[in-house]
């Protein structure tokens, strides 16, 4: 009788089997610890893209409510990629905030650096500001300046199941009123001429208004100056005041730019061969606003002696909310008049060796009958003062 013997090994079948099966078993673990990885990793972006998001809207945020004034050479309600605006430190002319490259950056154009407010964990896509204007309501001269803005937010490698990406929007209204008509920007008095080739010329007073806005061109003078206003790069400078100040030799012009063409502006006042080598001041003003068309509404000048509140008469205007410009000058004290009630002081020629010495102030005015431009001394008595007002719809 036979007996069967014990097998010792693996069939060559067997040994397949289990290899297929024990691969099975393995590509499954790594695809389901791939995927629990990559589930992780796009909650991680998840996460950080909602971090971030926050960090960056809370930023845009704090920067338009603390604004003084959100500049746009744009219409209202128009999307633009990049918001600027003067923040709150008088010191810092101009900000902007932009994206470049995916990271969003904020300029403050006061030193070299442009630190990022984005980290370069994420990237930042279609961003877009609006900025929107509300009278509140017919009887204010102020209204709400308010942007609203979007982006879209993404981490994580695209084209995988690691990326993550979301869409945000929000908006935020500055926290002070806003002028219906109000000033954009200043270029202070330059004092004295420059002779170049034997010219006489006051240096280029430069701006950056927004187009559609008023320019408004102040000159000093001598009432025997001839001059001539080359504009860069297109603008047209029309005379709209010119008062004589017969008892100082001196005569104060005004001129006016009504819509601007471009986002940047520098007038070049050069005066001829036979006019006085005086010296003469030129300050422009920029205001946004205004009518368009024929925004000058009235206009009223006088000459007062002795007197330490000068005050340019009264006017009517014909408007509701009107533009209350306001000037004075005088050829006897150094001394800065503190400027009218509500009225912002916006630039004086201090100690320029003038013929005379000039103050500029303004205000945006709910109008309800005649106003006036008024000033006060209040350690000298100028022995004879110029002010004027001119108004504007």
């Amino acid at each position: 009788m036979k007996t069967c013997g014990r097998r010792s090994g693996f069939t060559l079948i067997e040994i397949l089997v289990f290899i297929a099966i024990f691969s099975i078993i393995i590509v499954s673990f790594i695809t389901i610890l791939t995927t629990v990885t990559q589930l992780q990793i796009r909650q991680s972006s998840a996460a950080y893209v909602a971090e971030q998001s926050q960090s960056l809207i809370q930023q845009i945020r704090y920067y338009v409510k603390n604004a003084r004034i959100i500049v746009e050479n744009v219409p209202l309600d128009t999307p633009t990629s990049t918001l600027v605006f003067f923040p709150p430190s008088p010191s810092v002319w101009e900000a902007s905030i932009l994206l470049s490259n995916g990271t969003v950056y904020f300029d403050s154009r006061e030193n070299d650096s442009v630190p990022p407010i984005t980290s370069d964990r994420v990237t930042v896509s279609n961003l877009l500001f609006t900025r929107h204007f509300n009278t509140n309501g017919s009887s204010s001269a102020f209204g709400s300046d308010s942007v609203s803005f979007s982006f879209t937010m993404s981490a994580g490698v695209a084209h995988t199941a690691q990326f993550y990406s979301q869409s945000f929007q929000s908006s935020v209204a500055m926290s002070t009123p806003v002028p219906v008509i109000e000033p954009v920007s200043t270029s202070g008095f330059q004092g004295g001429r420059r002779t170049i080739n034997g010219v006489n010329e006051i240096a280029g007073v430069g701006a950056v208004p927004k187009v559609g806005d008023l320019l408004l061109l102040v000159v000093g003078s001598t009432p025997s100056s001839t001059f001539s206003i080359n504009d860069w790069p297109t603008e047209q400078w029309n005379k709209i005041v010119d008062v004589l100040y017969p008892a100082y030799n001196s005569e104060l012009s005004i001129f006016e730019t009504v819509s601007a063409t471009s986002s940047w502006d520098s007038p070049l006042i050069t005066f001829d061969a036979t006019s006085s080598a005086m010296v003469s001041e030129a300050a422009m003003f920029d205001y946004r606003g205004t009518a368009t068309s024929s925004p000058l509404d009235v206009s009223s000048s006088e000459i007062q002696s002795n007197t330490q509140t000068p005050d340019s008469g009264v006017v009517h205007p014909t408007s509701s909310i009107e533009l209350l410009f306001g000037v004075t000058a005088n050829p006897s004290t150094i001394e800065v008049p503190s400027p009218g009630p509500g009225f912002t002081l916006e630039a004086e020629t201090g100690q320029l060796h003038p013929p005379i010495n000039i103050y500029v102030e303004d205000k945006t005015q709910y109008v309800t009958g005649p106003v006036s431009a008024g000033w006060q001394y209040s350690q000298t008595t100028p022995s004879s003062s110029l002010s004027l007002i001119l108004t504007f719809k």
